[in-house]
């Protein structure tokens, strides 16, 4: 990455980001998925997430409505599972004390 010195940058994307940046080929979502797709950070995910992904871009409005195809579909979907590291929970995150019941 030109200007980047240090380790390489790791990114965590929310399923809105992964549905909007494929439904429309601009904006901020669309900039940042073409970004993972160049190499300019390392997708970090869950396969939580990629079945979400999944299901929403699958449903019958938004499927029919954007005119996706099952191949852009099976694209995204490869390159999540082969080409971002796909992380597994590690446990439960403990919860702050502020937010605990008393």
């Amino acid at each position: 990455m030109a200007g980047w010195s240090g380790s390489v940058l790791r990114a965590v994307v929310d399923t809105n980001v992964f549905v909007s940046g494929t439904i429309l080929s601009r904006g901020n979502p669309f900039e940042i998925l073409e970004a993972w797709r160049r190499g300019e950070f390392i997708l970090t995910t869950s396969r939580e997430i990629v079945a979400e992904v999944e299901a929403v871009l699958r449903r019958p409005k938004i499927f029919r409505k954007y005119r996706l195809t099952e191949a852009q579909l099976t694209r995204l979907l490869n390159a999540l599972e082969h080409e971002a590291t796909v992380a597994a929970p590690s446990g439960s995150i403990p919860r702050p004390a502020s937010y605990r019941s008393t």
